[in-house]
C-alpha cells in the first residue's frame, strides 16, 4: 500500500488531487482542516497503482522490493563501494528525504526500537514514498502488522490473559462496558479466584451496569459455566509468569474448556525486547490479538511495536484512561504512527486517535 498526503485549498480540490494522482480505487484515511487549508490522507494498493506483475514501480531502488525476504537476512552494504568503503548516502539523498530519514531515525531511536526493526521500518517508510514522517510511518505499520479491533459482540468467548498488573480487569471492564451500552450486555466470569480482592474489583462495576457475574475455579467448572451461558461471555483469568509452563499451560487449558479466543494484555513502557518476548510466549498458547494497556502513563512506547513485531499478534485496542466507562480506541495503523510521532513532552491527545480512524 502506497500512501500520499494532498493539501489543497478545499475539500472538493484535495479530491480531486486524490483522483487524478490515485484514480478512482483510492481509499481516504482521514481528512483535516490545517492552516486554513484541506489535507486529505489517502492510500492505494501498490498493484493498483503500478500494474499486475509490477511491484517494484518505476525508479524505485532495489531496495525497495522483496521485503519479506529483506526482513529474513541480514542487512548487507547497498551503496557503491568508493575505495573500499561505502559511499555515504546523504552525498545521493535529497534534503527532504534526508530530513525524513532523520525524523525517522530519531523517533525510532527516542521509543526504544531495536536497531535491526527499526532499521527494516525505516526503509519500508521511505519505500512508502510519502513526505511526511507520520504518514510514511504509518505505511510501515501497514505493511509490516496486522491491525485487527475485536467486533463485539464476539461469536466466541474472549478470554482475557496476561503478566500481573498488566490491566486485564480494567479492560475488560472498559469492553463490557461499550458492549452494554451498545445494547449487548455480557456476561462476566473470572478464574481469578485465589486473588483477594479479585471478585469485588470485578463485582464493583457489574452492580453499576446490571451484568451477571460469576466464577470458576478451573477449566471443568468454566466449561459447565459456559455451557449455560446465554449472553456473549467475557472471561477474567489470573495474572500468570508468561516463562513458566505450569501456569501456561493452566491458562491454555482454561482456553480450551471454554473454546474461548486468547486476547493478550499487555502494559506499555516496559522495556520493549521483554515485552516481545511476553508476547511470544502467550502467542505460542493460542493469543491473536494484543491490547496495550496505560498508554496515558508511558512516554517510550516502543514495547508495543517490538511485541506486534515478535509474535504476529494482531494489534487491537490500547487503553489510555483508568475509567472503566472511557479510554479505549482501536488501533490502526496511523493511530499508531501518530502516538510514536507525537511530541513526547506534551500530555496525549487521544481526539487525534479517534480523528484519525475518520
Amino acid at each position: 500500500m502506497r500512501i500520499h498526503s494532498f493539501t489543497a485549498p478545499s475539500m472538493n480540490q484535495a479530491m480531486r488531487a486524490v483522483r487524478e494522482r490515485l484514480g478512482d480505487d483510492a481509499i481516504i484515511l482521514s481528512s483535516q482542516q490545517k492552516n486554513g487549508k484541506v489535507e486529505v490522507t489517502a492510500a492505494i494498493d501498490e498493484i493498483a497503482e503500478v500494474g499486475v506483475g509490477d511491484t517494484s514501480g518505476p525508479g524505485l531502488p532495489d531496495w525497495e522490493t522483496n521485503w519479506s525476504n529483506d526482513w529474513a537476512e541480514p542487512a548487507g552494504v547497498t551503496a557503491p563501494l568508493v575505495n573500499g568503503a561505502a559511499e555515504p548516502a546523504a552525498e545521493k539523498t535529497d534534503p527532504a528525504t534526508r530530513k525524513l530519514i532523520d525524523d525517522l531515525v530519531a523517533v525510532l531511536a527516542f521509543h526504544g526500537i531495536p536497531s535491526r526493526l527499526g532499521e527494516r521500518l525505516g526503509r519500508l517508510a521511505l519505500a512508502a514514498g510519502a513526505d511526511e514522517a507520520t504518514i510514511a510511518l504509518a505505511a510501515a505499520f501497514d505493511e509490516r502488522f496486522r491491525f485487527k479491533p475485536l467486533q463485539l459482540p464476539a461469536r466466541r468467548p474472549i478470554l482475557f490473559v496476561g503478566p500481573s498488573g498488566s490491566g486485564k480487569t480494567l479492560t475488560l471492564a472498559k469492553i463490557a462496558t461499550q458492549m452494554a451500552l451498545a445494547g449487548t450486555a455480557p456476561e462476566i466470569v473470572t478464574t481469578d479466584v485465589s486473588r483477594p480482592g479479585a471478585m469485588a474489583q470485578l463485582a464493583g462495576f457489574t452492580r453499576i451496569l446490571d451484568l451477571p457475574l460469576s466464577k470458576a475455579d478451573g477449566p471443568e467448572a468454566l466449561a459447565e459455566r459456559i455451557a449455560g451461558a446465554s449472553a456473549p461471555l467475557l472471561i477474567d483469568s489470573a495474572g500468570v509468569d508468561p516463562y513458566s509452563p505450569d501456569q501456561m499451560t493452566a491458562t491454555a487449558r482454561l482456553a480450551v474448556a471454554a473454546d474461548a479466543e486468547i486476547v493478550l494484555v499487555l502494559a506499555a513502557g516496559f522495556d520493549p525486547e521483554e515485552m516481545a518476548d511476553q508476547a511470544q510466549a502467550f502467542a505460542k498458547i493460542g493469543a491473536s490479538r494484543l491490547i496495550v494497556t496505560r498508554a496515558d502513563a508511558s512516554r517510550r512506547l516502543g514495547g508495543i511495536v517490538c511485541a506486534a513485531a515478535g509474535s504476529g499478534l494482531a494489534l487491537s485496542h490500547i487503553c489510555h484512561a483508568p475509567s472503566a466507562a472511557h479510554g479505549l480506541s482501536t488501533l490502526n495503523p496511523v493511530k499508531l504512527a501518530r502516538l510514536l510521532i507525537r511530541d513526547p513532552l506534551q500530555p496525549l491527545q487521544f481526539t487525534d486517535l479517534s480523528e484519525a480512524a475518520r
